[in-house]
């Protein structure tokens, strides 16, 4: 991912789980934002380890970290994927 400045949209975020998604079910994205508040976004199978997500306006209202915790059900397991961190600048204008 190149540099991410505040308020884009239609960026495209890729998350590979690295793990067989094909009969993966309620999958989320669990974001905490940089005034550590919680957002849940909602990505889709993008092939059969990763999932895609494309930025809405909104997403990426505020500058500073971002954290992405995937969230799914494969089988009879249910839990969380690796943390995955990017920064978001604030644009110039």
């Amino acid at each position: 991912m190149g540099k991410v400045f505040s308020d884009d949209v239609g960026l495209e975020i890729l998350i590979d789980i690295q793990q067989d998604l094909t009969d993966a079910t309620d999958i989320s994205w669990i974001v905490k934002l940089p005034d550590t508040t919680l957002a849940t976004w909602t990505p889709v199978q993008w092939d059969t380890t990763a999932l895609r997500y494309i930025t809405q306006s909104g997403d990426l209202s505020q500058s500073g970290g971002y954290v992405i915790q995937p969230r799914l059900t494969l089988g009879t397991w249910i839990g969380s994927g690796d943390p995955v961190k990017f920064y978001v600048f604030k644009k110039t204008s």
